[in-house]
C-alpha cells in the first residue's frame, strides 16, 4: 500500500471529526448559553404579588402626575410673568415718586407737632 492511497481518505476523516468536533462543542454552548438566558429571564419574571404592588405604585404615580398637571394650569405663563414684571416695575416707579412727595408733608407735620409742644412748654 501507497501513502499517496490513504492520504485523501485521511483527509477527509480529519475534516469530519474537526468538523463533529467542532459542530457538537459549539452546539452545545451556544445551547447552554441560550438556556442559562433564558433561565435567568424565566426567575426574573415577577410573581403576581409584585404586578399588583407595581400597578398600585404606577397608579399611585398618575394620580400625582394629574395632581400636578392640575396645579400647572392655574400658574401664570411666560407672557403672564413678562406683564407682572412690568408692572412691578411701574408700581416701584409710582412709590418711588409718591414718597419723594410726601417727604415736604412730613416735614411740615414734624414741624407743626415741634409748635405744639412748645406751645404746651415741652422742651426738648
Amino acid at each position: 500500500m501507497n501513502v499517496n492511497d490513504w492520504a485523501p481518505w485521511v483527509a477527509i476523516a480529519l475534516s469530519a471529526a474537526s468538523m463533529l468536533y467542532g459542530l457538537f462543542n459549539g452546539r452545545s454552548k451556544d445551547i447552554d448559553r441560550r438556556f442559562t438566558e433564558t433561565k435567568k429571564l424565566v426567575d426574573g419574571k415577577a410573581d403576581k404579588e409584585t404586578v399588583v404592588v407595581a400597578v398600585a405604585k404606577l397608579d399611585l404615580l398618575e394620580d400625582r402626575a394629574t395632581r400636578i398637571e392640575t396645579n400647572m394650569d392655574h400658574l401664570p405663563d411666560h407672557t403672564m410673568v413678562n406683564k407682572l414684571e412690568g408692572m412691578i416695575g411701574r408700581l416701584t416707579g409710582d412709590v418711588a415718586v409718591l414718597s419723594e412727595r410726601i417727604r415736604p408733608v412730613a416735614a411740615i407735620a414734624d414741624r407743626l407737632q415741634e409748635k405744639i409742644l412748645e406751645q404746651a412748654g415741652f422742651d426738648r
